[in-house]
């Protein structure tokens, strides 16, 4: 499990680092089309699960 902070990334550089054409047979309207984004996670903390117990973890 992770925590952290989610951004939605909408400018066309960062879209058109991410863009493939292939892309175009699910988001019919293209890259700006509407409803193509980009959502940045990153991680602060988190939880896994090892020899029956669990273990937090600082991300950084």
């Amino acid at each position: 499990m992770l925590k952290g902070k989610m951004e939605v990334l909408d400018d066309e550089n960062t879209k058109k680092k991410i863009w493939k054409d292939e892309y175009s047979v699910y988001y019919k309207g293209g890259m700006n089309g509407g409803d193509f984004i980009i959502i940045k996670f990153t991680a602060e903390t988190g939880r896994y699960y090892s020899d029956f117990s669990s273990e937090d973890f600082q991300a950084g």
